[in-house]
């Protein structure tokens, strides 16, 4: 299954690039600069809050909170937007971000440059990497 790719241009535009992706999935097109003054991006990136509202002005209802990776992995439609600690280190220690979880089981599709376009984790990695935090999003018809 071909799943839509968003470039991401800045570290702090993971959320928005993700709203992105999880849009073109259900057929919408959205400029990404629109989705970041929408997601109301900081300094520190977005929030998961920031995140759902802007999808909810785009026409999608969403639900966010924390889940267990079990219920993750049984319950959510997908794709979902879920937070993450990043694999990889920097120097400044133990970071985190947004990746799409698609239907094609666990493979993510992350954009965060700095590690790999698209991501696939075996079950137990990204357990153990898992916030247990998701914003589950389904396009209001």
């Amino acid at each position: 299954m071909s799943f839509p790719f968003i470039h991401q241009p800045d570290a702090m535009d993971c959320g928005p690039a993700c709203l992105c992706i999880i849009a073109e999935h259900y057929g919408k097109q959205y400029a990404l600069e629109h989705l970041r003054d929408n997601c109301f991006i900081g300094r520190e990136g977005v929030s998961m809050l920031g995140i759902s509202k802007a999808a909810e002005k785009i026409g999608f209802h969403t639900v966010g909170g924390r889940l267990t990776f079990d219920k993750l992995a049984e319950k959510a439609l997908l794709p979902c937007l879920t937070h993450v600690r990043k694999l990889l280190m920097e120097t400044t220690g133990v970071c985190s971000l947004y990746l799409v979880l698609h239907p094609s089981s666990m493979t993510l599709n992350s954009n965060e440059r700095k590690i790999f376009p698209v991501l696939k984790f075996e079950r137990l990695i990204f357990q153990l990497n898992f916030h247990n935090s998701a914003v589950l999003v389904r396009l209001v018809r």
